[in-house]
């Protein structure tokens, strides 16, 4: 026994709005998983650049750690002569540069963020570290901001006993960023007064500063080694 006519038509009329249904369900889909590639392509991107940026940082301020630490031990250690003039030099210029802000790309995690997609793009363990970047971010500027008083006052000691600090700002240590200085540097009479206490007490200030800055650095440079190693695709 056959269908109606009005049965079979109603039937492909139906037929044919579900199929419509599953193909715009099948595109919008497709169009999501290549949205959400493009997106894991732009944090992989960021991520990439922002493990450069944390290295970067993190050099600069072991630098200026480990050069405290050396006039520390030669204060307490060495007799010193005007032959460590330019050693001592050497490591009070480090230091004086050695203030690195980290500066990584937020623009596509926050954005992520913002708009509630963080979840489409990456699994519920990557969102969670992703979704804390930021603030683990701000944690190291906010260290790298209460150091910067400890710069403040090193430079005040130094001049207060006469040295030029000016003469103290290694440019091969911050390679071409600020290019030949408009004045002469000279050696200064820094070796003679590691032991004084004003001295003594900014190099200590310094170092205790800049230990936690390069923990909090080295930190969040494994941090972004992990979110990229995290982000990057797995094979099949």
């Amino acid at each position: 026994m056959s269908l109606p006519v009005w049965l079979r038509e109603g039937c492909v009329i139906v037929a044919s709005i579900l199929l419509a249904f599953g193909i715009d369900a099948q595109w919008e889909l497709s169009r999501d998983s290549a949205d959400a590639e493009v997106l894991l392509e732009l944090l992989r991107s960021d991520f990439a650049a922002t493990v450069a940026e944390a290295e970067r940082v993190y050099a600069n301020h072991a630098g200026g750690l480990h050069a405290a630490e050396q006039l520390i031990f030669m204060a307490e250690d060495d007799a010193l002569t005007p032959a460590d003039a330019s050693r001592v030099d050497r490591h009070l210029s480090v230091m004086m540069v050695s203030g690195a802000s980290f500066d990584p790309p937020l623009g596509t995690v926050r954005s992520l963020i913002q708009s509630g997609r963080l979840s489409q793009v990456a699994d519920p363990t990557v969102t969670a570290m992703l979704t804390a970047w930021p603030s683990e971010v701000e944690d190291l500027k906010q260290q790298e901001d209460s150091f910067s008083s400890s710069f403040g006052a090193l430079a005040k000691a130094l001049t207060a006993m006469g040295i030029r600090v000016d003469w103290l700002v290694a440019t091969d240590h911050v390679g071409g960023e600020i290019g030949p200085l408009p004045w002469k540097s000279h050696a200064t009479e820094s070796w003679r007064h590691l032991d004084d206490p004003n001295l003594s007490m900014a190099l200590a200030n310094y170092w205790l500063g800049m230990r936690f800055t390069v923990i909090a650095a080295e930190q969040r440079l494994e941090r972004s080694k992990e979110i990229l190693s995290a982000l990057e695709p797995t094979e099949r």
